[in-house]
């Protein structure tokens, strides 16, 4: 999921005004000095593109923050549930905070665990505490025709960054598979990363899992 939204998003930027578009609306901002020239600012559909283009940004950057967390914590669990067991895992670790299961699980498991100082446990607290701000966030307002520049320039710097959180998944199993390169599941996240056979791998993982826990 967290994968299909970061395609969306960037597949985004394919449909962002282009410069007469952009200059268009600069013009009319620029000349907006009534409640009447406002609404017609906002009838123009270079703006209602514009308008459209920052909602999908903003909305597509939740989504994919949001679930590459799911995919890091539903990494950590199952790992937890695979060497140990669905009964001590609910039992002793299942509300221990994200951060902690990276660090506590491995050690517990291969008496290995994530370097704080490394650049994939940064990024994942990084990750979890933007997930955190984005969950707990306060209505803020936010009026496009105020600044047009800006609007568009936060959407790409959001691509930017976005890109980046979706990447943290990748820095985690890269580490997770030097701590305990015997657990052969985290090679489908890794080849997942390569595109190879993605789909068919990740539907044999999961399958795996059910019939692991369901043995226990």
């Amino acid at each position: 999921m967290a994968s299909q939204n970061v395609i969306e998003f960037e597949n985004l930027l394919d449909g962002m005004l282009d410069a007469e578009e952009q200059k268009t609306l600069k013009d009319l901002s620029a000349n907006m000095k009534t409640d009447m020239d406002a609404v017609e600012l906002q009838k123009n559909q270079s703006f209602i593109k514009l308008n459209t283009f920052v909602f999908r940004g903003r909305m597509f950057s939740v989504q994919t923050i949001l679930n590459s967390v799911l995919c890091l914590e539903a990494l950590i669990n199952d790992y937890a549930v695979l060497k140990f067991s669905q009964p001590y895992f609910q039992k002793h670790l299942d509300r221990i905070n994200l951060e902690s299961k990276y660090i506590l699980i491995p050690q517990l498991s291969v008496g290995k665990t994530f370097d704080k100082s490394e650049t994939a446990y940064n990024k994942l607290k990084e990750l979890i505490r933007i997930r955190n701000k984005l969950v707990h966030a306060k209505s803020k307002s936010y009026n496009i025709s105020d600044n047009i520049s800006d609007a568009l320039s936060d959407v790409i710097e959001m691509v930017k960054k976005t890109k980046e959180y979706y990447l943290t998944i990748k820095l985690v199993v890269k580490e997770f598979i030097q701590i305990d390169p015997d657990f052969e599941h985290l090679n489908i996240y890794e080849s997942f990363f390569k595109g190879e056979g993605a789909v068919d791998q990740m539907e044999h993982y999961y399958s795996t899992l059910v019939f692991k826990k369901n043995a226990k």
